[in-house]
């Protein structure tokens, strides 16, 4: 079982937003924080990113960069600059074009996450992401994927968007692996829950069968440790005991259903790990704060 694929995966919500902009200075665009995971891709040029808090940072011809929860930053030709807002820095270089070549192309996208169920994994992430292509530079996978992707969008070929969804997804999961990757050994937390053997295997031993009833036993039993010590570092890197955990996973998977499609509750329930759709609905509604019937209506597919 992919831990990490399937928080992503389970937790995204809605479509992916992108798009691929030719710039040319001055610019400088400015993108507001939501609650998005944002990427960019230079396809070609170079600009800078400055983020609302720390360093600018210079991005050249193949850099990819992610910001995982979606900080305020600016794209601009240069350092420092104060950005006007996205739509209207587009609207603004599409009257601009010239025989001369642009001073950056990139590609810009965003993933949506679920608001009401945020996976502690993506707290930990820092603001951005930054994966040069020079240096140690960009891994020869991701370098692959970010020029199919800048390939695939606003092209007119057949089934394009669907390509460019799924390589959106694909380049997410690369960057995140790439920057874990890159942490010390011994780190804490998730980045050490994603590391340590033990509470690997238990996540995903509970990633794979949510519905089964464990309990910590049965999960040690599985994963081949002592209750005691899979109980003590498995809270102590993920944050919670592994039936706490559990719960609130079962609840990520609840709701995503209920966005996703039209399944009974009592249907629902059981393929979540509770016997009864009483049990659910409690269970639902503690984590939630809206009964299911209510999150259903009222969170767009």
């Amino acid at each position: 079982m992919d831990v990490l694929a399937e928080i992503l995966s389970t937790t995204r919500v809605g479509a992916a937003i992108y798009g691929r902009v030719e710039l040319y200075a001055p610019f400088a665009m400015a993108f507001d924080r939501i609650n998005k995971a944002g990427f960019h891709v230079v396809q070609r040029g170079t600009c800078w990113l400055t983020p609302a808090k720390g360093s600018p940072i210079e991005l050249a011809q193949g850099d990819v960069v992610m910001l995982p929860r979606g900080w305020t930053h600016t794209i601009g030709h240069r350092p420092g600059l104060r950005g006007a807002p996205y739509p209207e820095v587009i609207a603004a270089q599409a009257r601009r074009r010239s025989a001369t070549a642009p001073t950056a192309v990139v590609v810009c996208g965003a993933y949506a996450f679920d608001d009401d169920a945020p996976h502690p994994l993506l707290s930990v992430l820092p603001q951005v992401l930054h994966v040069p292509s020079a240096g140690v530079g960009l891994p020869s996978r991701l370098r692959v994927v970010a020029e199919l992707l800048a390939e695939e969008i606003g092209s007119s070929a057949v089934g394009a968007q669907t390509a460019a969804r799924r390589l959106l997804d694909v380049l997410f999961l690369y960057v995140l692996r790439d920057w874990l990757e890159r942490q010390p050994e011994g780190a804490a937390g998730w980045l050490g829950a994603l590391r340590d053997p033990p509470t690997q295997r238990a996540l995903a031993a509970l990633h794979q069968r949510p519905a089964f009833d464990w309990s910590v036993e049965s999960l040690a039993t599985t994963v081949g440790t002592s209750r005691a010590t899979l109980a003590r570092r498995f809270t102590r890197l993920v944050g919670q005991p592994p039936l706490a955990y559990l719960r609130r996973w079962r609840m990520a998977l609840a709701a995503k259903a209920l966005r996703e499609r039209d399944v009974k509750l009592s249907a629902l329930a059981e393929e979540v790990g509770y016997r009864s759709e009483v049990a659910f609905h409690k269970a639902f509604t503690r984590e939630q704060g809206v009964t299911p019937a209510v999150y259903r209506r009222d969170t767009p597919a």
